[in-house]
């Protein structure tokens, strides 16, 4: 499956670096992930950055990022994040 990045389908526009912050329960276990986004959006020539960390610091991160990711361990602060 190939997902599409708004960024990369209109190259005319001032590219934007895409901020990812990946949360889980104690910000370690998404290493792996985040290497795999980083290698993917290399290949696709797209610019991010992408931070993991743990749950209970999702609220001091307000405003540094594009995209939140939650692990599938702390799915039960979805509440949380859709308020913000």
């Amino acid at each position: 499956m190939q997902y599409l990045c708004p960024y990369a389908k209109h190259r005319e526009m001032e590219e934007k670096m895409i901020r990812i912050l990946l949360a889980c329960a104690g910000g370690m276990s998404t290493s792996l992930l985040m290497n795999k986004m980083k290698d993917e959006a290399d290949k696709r020539g797209i610019e991010i950055s992408v931070d993991a960390i743990p749950e209970k610091s999702i609220e001091a991160h307000l405003g540094q990022f594009d995209v939140l990711l939650l692990g599938p361990q702390v799915r039960y602060v979805l509440k949380m994040p859709r308020m913000l």
